[in-house]
This record gives structure tokens, C-alpha cells and sequence, in this order.
């Protein structure tokens, strides 16, 4: 399989451990394994807030994002360090996915198509944008439908809010009276003994 070599734009340098921006040797991958590394991407953004991921996009435009280790010093690490600054080796990063496994498998993934090349910046950066965008559509949507609630509970007239409320208090009531009366209509009635002839 070709390789070919791959510079982030001007601006969006990816540095080294040793603080030298280098040109990254990217693997030629298949579509399905460019497939596979998106889905890992996106699963593991998943798992992150929406401030979480514009750090990590701020932290690539500040040429802030290394490869080889979890931080260099100066404000610099890898993905996941500028997804959560408390990742900061592999326990830190074993802990933060415990709730998940599944999510933790793919952020291994994740790092180490990161860190061998397989996975180049730019491709990083558009799934970041991406998610971010998909992040706050939902977010502005989820904002909208709260409004809309609240704007018809506000409109409601007076009158109609009380007899909401008193309409359920009286089914609060009557769901728990028959209980007590149908429990008592079921209860068997005791019959009379009847005594037969005496044998004696």
C-alpha cells in the first residue's frame, strides 16, 4: 500500500514530543478502514461535551495537538488531552471510558491511528466541525421545543390551569378509593353453617 506525505495547512501545525513540527508519514487506507477510524472518531467525540470538543478545535488551530504522548508541557497533547485535561497516561484514559467499554476500544483505536499517522489532522478537524455543528443544531432544536412548551403552558387561561389541577386531584382521589371498595366487593361473605340431622 503507497503512503504518501501529508502537512496540515499553514497555521494548523502538528507537533511533535519534542516540540518540532514535522511533516506526518499518512497511510493510503481503504475505504473501509477510513470508515472504521471516522466511526471510532465520532464515537469517541460522543462521549464528550460540547465545550470538550471546541477546546480540542481551539487546540488545533493553537498548533497545540501532539502526537507519541498524552502531553508535552506547554498547553500541548494529544486528542484526548484536549478533550479532558485530567487524560494524561494511560490510566487517566483507562478510567475516563470505564463507564463505556466499548467506547474505550475505540479510542485506543483512536490514538493509535492518531499517533502511527493513519489518521491525519485534517480529517480530525472536519469530523470536530462536523460534530459540532450536529452538537448545536440539536442543541438550538431541543432550546426551541422547550419554548414551545412553555409559551402554551403560559397561554392557557386561567380558568383552564385550574381545572387542570383540580380535574387532577379528583382522578388522584378516585384512583385510590374504588380500590379500598372493589377489594371489599370481592371479599368472600361468610355463609351460615347449616347443621343436618343429629345422628344420634
Amino acid at each position: 500500500m503507497q503512503s504518501i506525505l501529508f502537512f496540515p495547512s499553514a497555521g494548523v501545525p502538528v507537533w511533535n514530543p519534542a516540540g518540532e513540527c514535522s511533516l506526518l508519514v499518512i497511510k493510503d487506507l481503504s475505504t473501509a478502514e477510513r470508515v472504521s477510524v471516522e466511526s471510532d472518531v465520532q464515537a469517541v467525540f460522543s462521549f464528550f461535551t460540547l465545550d470538550d470538543l471546541r477546546r480540542l478545535a481551539s487546540a488545533f488551530r493553537n498548533g497545540l495537538v501532539v502526537t507519541g504522548r498524552y502531553t508535552a508541557g506547554g498547553g500541548r497533547g494529544c486528542l484526548l488531552y484536549h478533550l479532558d485535561h485530567s487524560i494524561t497516561d494511560a490510566g487517566s484514559h483507562a478510567a475516563r471510558f470505564s463507564s463505556d467499554p466499548e467506547a474505550y476500544a475505540a479510542s485506543q483505536r483512536v490514538v493509535a491511528a492518531w499517533d502511527s499517522g493513519g489518521l491525519a489532522a485534517e480529517a480530525v478537524r472536519s469530523l470536530i466541525e462536523h460534530a459540532i455543528a450536529e452538537r448545536e443544531k440539536r442543541n438550538e432544536a431541543e432550546e426551541q421545543t422547550i419554548h414551545r412548551v412553555r409559551s402554551a403552558l403560559a397561554a392557557l387561561p386561567p380558568q383552564r390551569r385550574r381545572a387542570s389541577r383540580q380535574r387532577r386531584r379528583s382522578l388522584s382521589a378516585a384512583s385510590a378509593a374504588p380500590r379500598g371498595r372493589r377489594a371489599s366487593a370481592l371479599r368472600p361473605v361468610p355463609q351460615p353453617i347449616l347443621k343436618g340431622p343429629s345422628l344420634n
